[in-house]
């Protein structure tokens, strides 16, 4: 959400908007030269080109109607993109809400947070990301975005929250 907030482009590379990580691949199905220049010792680019896990179950969740060129994890059937549109608390729907209320405008006014967090007003958005600080009261507004859906008026460590000021 931070990188969300702040001006410029924000990219968003294939498997993050659905949280996915890096995948483990054994080595007779990496594909990527470095692996195979360095006997595996570097896995390459391989682990985060697994194809995206669209809908059903393995071995290719919607992505092909045969086998992937890369193995799919077979613990993805709650990552897949069909299954994260049904949970509103999924990281697909955080993405989706924060692209869509994403503050607009140059100009930002640098706000007190405490120690191991950040807190500045973009647009019509006050934008606060707790990294590691002690749970903190938020400033004033309407919360419209928040990355934890547990969140209320407080911030927890690994957290961030949109609000939008109050007139």
């Amino acid at each position: 959400m931070l990188l969300l907030a702040l001006p410029g482009t924000a990219f968003i590379y294939q498997g993050q908007e659905l949280g996915l990580d890096e995948v483990e691949l054994p080595m007779d199905a990496l594909r990527d030269p470095a692996a195979s220049s360095t006997a595996g010792v570097v896995q390459g680019r391989d682990g985060c080109r697994v194809p995206m896990p669209w809908e059903g179950s393995p071995p290719a969740y919607g992505f092909s109607a045969g086998r992937p060129w890369l193995p799919m994890p077979t613990t993805w059937t709650s990552a897949t993109v069909e299954a994260q549109r049904a949970d509103p608390t999924s990281t697909l729907c955080l993405f989706r809400r924060a692209l869509g209320q994403r503050p607009t405008g140059e100009a930002r006014v640098w706000r007190s947070a405490p120690t191991g967090a950040l807190a500045f007003d973009r647009g019509d958005l006050t934008c606060v990301v707790n990294v590691d600080a002690d749970p903190f009261e938020l400033p004033p507004g309407d919360v419209i975005v928040v990355s934890d859906p547990d969140v209320g008026r407080r911030l927890p460590p690994a957290a961030a929250a949109w609000m939008r000021r109050s007139s």
